[in-house]
């Protein structure tokens, strides 16, 4: 299985995290993202069985914002609720990264 990772995620890699180790087969853990980094906010969420999901916390600052998929396994973006909390998918053995559109457009892909 070969993986097409953005160069400069670790941009958006900012602000306190939260670690979502309760399943064996799906885990993934955010960053909340701060004020001193624009659209520093990222959910990553790992599978190594079937077509998972995982509820994580972005936090209530992040509610009504949309995220997308950097790594292109899913269109469709997940959208924070009110309390927070966005329910983030990822394919059957496989890597979701999640970041807000303006992270999305400013990615490139390394092959």
């Amino acid at each position: 299985m070969i993986f097409l990772i953005p160069q400069n995620l670790n941009s958006y890699a900012y602000g306190e995290q939260k670690d979502y180790f309760d399943d064996e087969h799906t885990v993934g853990w955010v960053r909340q993202g701060d004020t001193d980094h624009n659209n520093s906010a990222i959910a990553v969420v790992l599978n190594n069985s079937e077509v998972g999901t995982k509820q994580m916390e972005m936090g209530t600052a992040m509610s009504g914002v949309a995220f997308y998929d950097a790594l292109g396994n899913f269109i469709e973006p997940v959208v924070i609720d009110s309390n927070g909390y966005g329910i983030f998918p990822v394919a059957g053995n496989s890597v979701s990264v999640w970041v807000q559109k303006k992270a999305l457009e400013d990615l490139t892909v390394n092959e």
